[in-house]
């Protein structure tokens, strides 16, 4: 947020420019056990889109990549496996999601 406040007004006054944001699908269903992880991807998701809205005729774009599991360390140590969502859904390598 702290970079999309910086840069914004900037592209706004060129009206154009973009802001990508990074969620998850985690950010769409609650998360049992990573209450914390799953809210804070929520909060992308819907700041993402509240921007969208309000940027809508300025020229400026909004995009939210929000991927499913991803084959990383974070994954493994996170006791992300302890959701259903992770066990359901693929793993993905980092460089696909880039």
């Amino acid at each position: 947020t702290e970079l999309t406040l910086h840069f914004l007004p900037g592209m706004v006054a060129r009206r154009r420019g973009g802001v990508l944001n990074l969620s998850s699908v985690a950010g769409f269903v609650p998360g049992p056990y990573m209450a914390l992880y799953f809210a804070s991807k929520g909060f992308v998701r819907f700041f993402s889109e509240a921007l969208h809205q309000e940027l809508r005729r300025t020229g400026v774009t909004v995009t939210c990549v929000a991927p499913g599991p991803v084959s990383t360390e974070f994954l493994a140590r996170s006791g992300a496996y302890q959701t259903v969502l992770f066990n359901i859904l693929p793993k993905v390598d980092p460089e696909y999601v880039a």
